[in-house]
This record gives C-alpha cells, sequence and structure tokens, in this order.
C-alpha cells in the first residue's frame, strides 16, 4: 500500500479551521447527512453549514436523490445524527464557501474529475483531488469528512462492474496531497464496497469491502492513523467462518465509543447488531449486543442509532413477529454493554415502527408506530440504566399522527410532528413541551389550513424559541410562518415570506444562516413559471422577504438549495436554463445587497457539487 507523507493533521485541523465550508446539494429534497438521527427520506431534511435545513417531506425508504452512486446507502449508515435539525456551527470568516465539484462523466455514473472549489472575497481557486484518471476510470463516489479535513473518494472502471478502487486525499488552505489508496484486496479486484464513514474526530476511517484473493469475501475494515501517514487497513472483527457474513450497514458512534454494524458470526444465517469499540474489546473482536438466538425467525435490523453522548444504543428489528419492526435498547455507560431492552409496548401484527429519534441530550427516545392508514408518536424517558415504559404524546383518537417531520428540540425538551388531530382531511403541525415531568398535551403551531391541505415542511429555528413551517394557509402553493413558543405554546404564527403572485407558491425548503440572522427560500413569488431565491432577515421584528438572484431570463430558474457562507454574507446557488443544460453556479455577496452575482462555474453540461457530510 502507497503511503502518504503529509502535514501533522494537528497542522492541517489548525489551518482548516480558518476555512469556512458550505456544502451544496444539487437537486435534491431529501436530507443527504440527517438531522436528528434521521434518514434523509424521513423528513425531508438536507443540512447544509447552516443550522437547518428543510425540504417537503418523503417517504422513510426513498434514497438521497443528489448522491452519485446510492446503492452503497443504508438506512442505518445514513440517518445517525445528533438530534435536532442543526449543525455544528462553522468557524466565522467573512465570505469564504468551500465546494467538493465533480465534473464531466456521464450522469448518474460518476466524473471524471473531482476537485475542491474555494471562493474567498472575489478570487476562485479550483484543485483537482486527484491525478488524471486513465481512460474509462470514473469517480464513482465521494464525501468529505466531519472535520473537513480529508476526501474520500472510489474510482471505477465504467468497463467492469467490480474494480473499485477507494482513496483518501488531505485537503486544506486550498491544496490537496497525493490519495492514499484504501481497499484490501489486490488488482486487479480490489473488492472496495459500501460508504467509508469516518469518525467525527477524523481519526479513524470505517469502510466495508470485499477482500480476499478473489474480492468476494465481506469484511469491515479500519484505518486509526489518519495523520501523518496511513495505517494499514484492519480487519475489525474475526475472519468469517463458513456461513457467516456481515453487512455494509457501518454507524459510527460519537466520538471514540466505536461503531456498530450487522452480521452473522454463527453461520446459522441469524443476523445480529455487533459493537466494535476498543471501550469493549480489542481490535478484531466484537461484541453482540442484539443477542438474537432463535433460528426460527428470520431478522431484520434496521434504524441503527447511536445516543448522542455514546451511553446507548437503539435499532428497530423484526425480532418477534415476521413484519413487525420494534424498538431496542442497549446501553453503554458502563463496564460492559447491557442487555436489550424492548422499549415499545406490543404491537398488533398489522403494525409497525418507524421515525426512530433520539433527543439530543440523550435522554428522550420518540418514534412512531402504527399500521397502513393510522399511527401515533411515543416517547420513552431514559432515566438511568433503562428507558421507562413508553407514553403516547400525540393523540390518535383524534386522528392519526405520520412520521414524517417527527423531530426534537435542540435542547431536547420539545418535539413536533404532523396529524389529522383537528380536522380530518388536513395534516397540520403539533408541539408536545417536554420540559416536565411529563409530557404536555400537543398544541397545534400553524394557523388554519385550507381545506384538505398539508404543512409541507415544519422545523426549530436556530432560536429554539421559533417554530418554522411552510404549508398551505392563504393560497394552495404554501407560504413561509414562524410561531414563537410562549411557554411551550405556540403563539399566533406570523408570515415571512412575500406576497405571492396567484397560483405561486414556496417548495417546502428553509434555509438558515449559519449566525442565525436570515433565511433563505425558493418560490414561486413573483411568477407562477420561473422558481427564485429569496432572503428574509431574522430577529425579533423580521424584516421583509428580497429577492437574492437578479433577473432571470426566459425560461431560467433558481434550481437548487442555495448555501450561505459561515457568516451569512455570501450565498451560493444555482440556476438553470429549461430548454438547454446551462446551469452556471453563482455567488452573491450580500454585504453590497442582493442581486449581484458573479459567475463562480459556467458549463454547459456535466457538473455537481456534491452533497458531504
Amino acid at each position: 500500500m502507497r503511503r502518504c507523507y503529509r502535514t501533522p493533521m494537528a497542522d492541517i485541523r489548525a489551518r482548516t479551521a480558518l476555512l469556512v465550508t458550505a456544502v451544496l446539494a444539487v437537486g435534491c429534497s431529501d436530507d443527504a447527512a440527517g438531522g436528528n438521527d434521521t434518514s434523509a427520506s424521513e423528513t425531508g431534511m438536507t443540512q447544509g453549514p447552516g443550522p437547518t435545513t428543510t425540504g417537503s417531506a418523503a417517504t422513510e425508504n426513498s434514497t438521497t436523490a443528489d448522491a452519485v452512486d446510492t446503492t452503497a446507502s443504508s438506512e442505518a449508515s445514513s440517518d445517525n445524527a445528533s438530534g435536532d435539525g442543526s449543525t455544528t456551527r462553522r468557524p466565522t470568516v467573512d465570505g469564504r464557501i468551500r465546494l467538493l465539484l465533480g465534473e464531466g462523466g456521464r450522469l448518474g455514473a460518476g466524473f471524471e474529475t473531482l476537485s475542491v472549489l474555494d471562493y474567498d472575497a472575489g478570487s476562485v481557486t479550483k484543485t483537482a483531488v486527484h491525478d488524471p484518471l486513465p481512460a474509462g476510470r470514473i469517480v464513482a463516489f465521494s464525501g468529505i469528512s466531519p472535520a473537513k479535513t480529508l476526501v474520500y473518494f472510489r474510482t471505477r472502471d465504467t468497463s467492469k462492474a467490480d474494480n473499485d478502487r477507494g482513496f483518501v486525499a488531505a485537503y486544506a488552505d486550498g491544496e490537496t496531497e497525493d490519495p492514499v489508496q484504501i481497499n484490501v484486496a489486490p488488482s486487479p479486484v480490489p473488492g472496495l464496497g459500501g460508504t467509508p464513514e469516518f469518525t467525527d474526530d477524523d481519526t479513524s476511517l470505517f469502510f466495508f469491502a470485499r477482500g480476499g484473493a478473489s474480492g468476494t469475501d465481506p469484511g469491515i475494515w479500519v484505518i486509526d492513523d489518519l495523520s501523518g501517514t496511513f495505517g494499514p487497513p484492519v480487519l475489525v472483527h474475526p475472519p468469517l467462518g463458513a456461513g457467516d457474513d456481515v453487512n455494509s450497514d457501518i454507524v459510527v458512534g460519537p466520538g471514540a465509543v466505536g461503531m456498530a454494524f450487522t452480521g452473522d458470526f454463527s453461520g446459522s444465517d441469524l443476523n445480529n447488531v455487533y459493537l466494535a469499540s476498543s471501550q469493549f474489546a480489542a481490535v478484531g473482536a466484537v461484541l453482540p449486543l442484539s443477542l438474537h438466538d432463535d433460528p426460527a425467525q428470520t431478522v431484520a435490523f434496521v434504524s441503527i442509532r447511536w445516543a448522542p453522548d455514546g451511553s446507548a444504543l437503539m435499532y428497530r428489528a423484526d425480532t418477534e413477529t415476521d413484519g413487525v419492526n420494534e424498538v431496542w435498547w442497549v446501553g453503554l455507560a458502563g463496564e460492559v454493554p447491557t442487555v436489550p431492552i424492548k422499549i415499545n409496548n406490543p404491537l398488533a401484527t398489522d403494525e409497525t415502527i418507524t421515525a426512530l429519534r433520539v433527543a439530543p441530550d440523550s435522554r428522550t427516545v420518540a418514534y412512531w408506530s402504527g399500521d397502513a392508514t393510522s399511527g401515533e408518536v411515543s416517547i420513552s424517558y431514559i432515566d438511568g440504566d433503562a428507558p421507562s415504559a413508553p407514553m403516547v404524546v400525540s393523540t390518535p383518537t383524534a386522528g392519526a399522527a405520520f412520521p414524517n417531520s417527527l423531530r426534537f428540540s435542540p435542547s431536547g425538551d420539545g418535539l413536533i410532528y404532523t396529524a389529522e388531530h383537528d380536522t380530518p382531511g388536513n395534516r397540520d403541525a403539533y408541539y408536545v413541551e417536554l420540559s416536565g415531568a411529563l409530557p404536555a398535551s400537543p398544541e397545534r403551531i400553524n394557523g388554519e389550513l385550507l381545506p384538505g391541505a398539508a404543512v409541507m415542511s415544519v422545523v426549530f429555528g436556530p432560536d429554539a424559541n421559533f417554530l418554522y413551517y411552510v404549508a398551505p394557509q392563504n393560497q394552495a402553493g404554501g407560504e413561509l410562518f414562524r410561531a414563537e413558543l410562549l411557554g411551550g405554546v405556540p403563539a399566533a404564527p406570523e408570515r415571512l415570506s412575500g406576497e405571492l403572485t396567484d397560483g405561486g407558491g414556496l417548495s417546502g425548503e428553509i434555509i438558515f444562516s449559519p449566525v442565525g440572522d436570515a433565511l433563505l427560500y425558493t418560490a414561486f413569488q413573483d411568477s407562477t413559471s420561473r422558481q427564485e431565491l429569496y432572503l428574509v432577515p431574522l430577529g425579533d421584528e423580521p424584516g421583509p422577504s428580497v429577492k437574492v438572484n437578479d433577473t432571470l431570463g426566459q425560461g431560467v430558474e433558481v434550481q437548487f438549495t442555495a448555501r450561505f457562507s459561515a457568516d451569512g454574507s455570501v450565498v451560493a446557488y444555482r440556476t438553470r436554463e429549461r430548454m438547454a443544460d446551462v446551469t452556471p453556479l453563482l455567488i452573491d455577496d450580500l454585504s453590497d445587497g442582493p442581486g449581484n452575482p458573479i459567475v463562480l462555474i459556467d458549463v454547459v453540461q456535466g457538473y455537481k457539487v456534491l452533497p458531504t457530510p
């Protein structure tokens, strides 16, 4: 394995701390990296550099629209996150944005070139992550580590189905260093697969691979030294025996607590959840957590969730009644993991559980349970070594609750969800105060909806005392509103979006500035034929909405989610000409007022700005 001698990681991190990273997800309505331990598909959330970005609700099992290669993604690996729809705030450096750019290649298959794009005070620097690829080889997937110091990508020969090679490159201050190949099987069958997962401090990288001489033997590997030189990959579990298997659903815990995955080390087709953690076992040894041992039961594990503080792990699994997912909790705060405890009450054979959530303070678990037509939202408090008996916080007798948009407040003291509680056929948004000894009754957030309408999205703002939502209260297309929380009760909402033209409406997307002083939304506001980008200054008294984009030509509209720089002074967004493949990437410095963008990239076809963690 080729080694790369690089700047020590501490120095790289120190320099990277001076950078601002903004990530653009092209044309996606799903969550690329999760909000509160949710999949993109469950909430429609798209994480940007700001605290929260929301999209319209989607179903739990859909995939991320903008990922170049989603075949290796899984619910377990994609929706383990912090808990509140917020992200760690980036350092404030005026007007600097960094993007990961893929160009050329075949749309949906991969790129010919992967580059880091830096914008700083009007200057644009573009640095290739890798050397030119041989003919026929493309970059098939990519991602940036949580601390934004490492780029992972893999390449693939388009003429061969099983010829992946994985690489990691360091980058800082607009410079990248030679990529290091991380696959474990010999050429010509490197056998890399799945989606590698960095630890949140960038010190380790876990990845699934099919190794061995034939490139078919599955395994999960870790590289523990990502500073200075890359150490060799090490198998995290014992070698597989006859009939054993491991799956690619790698779920890395917070800090150095370890990594969970599913597999079978019994040779009898019995999947379980396993933990690889130096806290409990040496490298190469794993602990079974789910302890399923009934050979008559086929078990399917989904939605592995870490408590944000690493004190517990939760998962949904079909372990007792075929077709019924239930919620299990394993405590990890002691010297050994606890025996799994089932959180939910018994379910009917036609019911199941979805939308498992863990509060940011790790003290509350929420989930939705129901059948094909109705359901309810329940919570369980984690007090000491075990969860409490579940409590229903929605009011199912008044109408079904829905799993979409179920999420906690940043403090964990509140929960929002949507339901048909008040008006049959209308899906309203509700808030439940959780700061007391018992949950309060749900309070409706939105105003009266049009008949048969539904809240399109609802989210906590940067200031958790405000709830933001998009809903058709006055017009069928939907408008943007804000409701203040007063003593755990939402106040009367105020409209933030501008006056809509007849037949206009919002996309359902809300993008907050990282410093919390403004938000962006896209809407058919001034025209029913053109989607445009608008900004609303926030505060106790929010300002009127202002159009960000300049005058667009015939058939041109804002195409995708915009992004702020870390200080909120610069916005990046993309437009599209409907009858052509011209899709320029634009930067607008708001310090001199919106509507004066410069073109960052203007190519005819074949580029995307990639989603990242």
